[in-house]
């Protein structure tokens, strides 16, 4: 802190230099009233206003183009320094002010580093995380692929079951219209057998009918010879 200070102090004092050297630049010559007539002491050796060209006198003094009254004295003096004091206090302010903002900056550089490395080594891990991720999308992808083929070579084998499963039915369709054709096949003989048995049922009740008849019929003939034989006479 110390040597902060002492920077300071070296810097105010140079600007303070600095100020006095530009304002005697400035300033005329001063007139002093105890000197010969018409000269004045060039209290700043080689300072002169630009494009000044002063004409040395025999004493060495260069006369203003104009008299000046102004003398010199303490009051002004202290005052001119005073002024350069309160400059000199207010460069030195300005220059501390100029120091914080250094060290704002800096301080804000460094935490901007830290904060750019830190940055990075999330950036970092971030990169490392996507390319995990990036690892887990294509293990996704390739079991997502791999269920499509098991998933499209089930959807072929239904189609196929679908298929079979078709053919299956018309031949049982058919199957049943045979079944259902013989089944009236079946009926036709069967009523075509009842119609035979009764038929049979029938002619066998004429035929005992028949027999009934010729059995009477030679009951007669017989008693037609018993009674032929009872007419013919005894011998």
């Amino acid at each position: 802190m110390a040597t902060v200070h002492g920077k300071i102090r070296r810097t105010a004092l140079a600007l303070v230099l600095l100020s006095i050297l530009s304002a005697s630049t400035a300033q005329e010559p001063l007139y002093l009233g105890g000197a010969a007539p018409g000269k004045v002491i060039n209290l700043d050796v080689g300072a002169k206003m630009p494009g000044y060209r002063p004409a040395l006198g025999s004493g060495g003094f260069a006369a203003p183009p104009v008299p000046q009254a102004m003398v010199l004295d303490p009051g002004r003096l202290v005052h001119q320094a005073e002024e350069y004091s309160a400059q000199a206090t207010m460069a030195c302010e300005r220059a501390l002010d100029h120091q914080q903002q250094s060290q704002l900056l800096a301080w804000s550089a460094q935490n901007s580093s830290i904060g750019a490395q830190l940055s990075a080594a999330s950036a970092r891990e971030s990169a490392a995380s996507a390319n995990v991720s990036l690892g887990y999308v294509l293990a996704a992808r390739d079991r997502s692929a791999l269920q499509l083929e098991q998933s499209t070579q089930a959807l072929n084998e239904n189609r196929l079951l679908q298929d079979m499963t078709a053919g299956h039915l018309q031949a049982a369709l058919e199957l049943k219209n045979q079944t259902q054709l013989l089944r009236d096949q079946v009926a036709a003989l069967h009523s075509s057998a009842s119609m035979l048995l009764d038929s049979a049922t029938r002619q066998t009740a004429n035929n005992e009918d028949l027999q009934g008849i010729l059995k009477r019929l030679d009951d007669v003939e017989r008693r037609l010879k018993d009674l032929e034989e009872a007419k013919k006479p005894a011998p």
